[in-house]
């Protein structure tokens, strides 16, 4: 599990949870809860947000964490060009372009005091 520190005036302790991951064909129990759990008793954050993309992962984790999903952003494309990820594509271009398709992202908040 990765945390990375977000820079904002109004809250001090304002974390975005970046990563979370178990090592090949190894499952801890409850292994989200433990790591979450410990990072909020050594670090005492007042928010965290997190960004689930809907092909690669489950809901399910954030919502057992306390966090509620604050908003979904539906389906969604880009474009890779000499295997480069480009949002937007220029009319004229001679390269071969592919198409990715994203399920959507929703993402998902932590607060302090919807958790007290």
């Amino acid at each position: 599990m990765t945390f990375n520190t977000i820079e904002n005036k109004k809250m001090k302790q304002y974390f975005e949870l970046s990563s979370f991951c178990n090592k090949l064909n190894m499952n801890i129990i409850n292994s989200h809860l433990k790591l979450f759990t410990y990072f909020l008793e050594n670090y005492s954050p007042e928010k965290i947000v997190t960004n689930n993309i809907l092909e690669w992962s489950e809901c399910e984790i954030y919502s057992n964490l306390g966090m509620v999903c604050d908003n979904k952003i539906h389906i969604n494309k880009f474009y890779m060009i000499n295997n480069k990820k480009v949002k937007y594509l220029k009319k004229h271009t001679n390269k071969r372009v592919s198409i990715i398709w994203c399920c959507g992202i929703e993402k998902y908040i932590w607060k302090i005091e919807n958790n007290i």
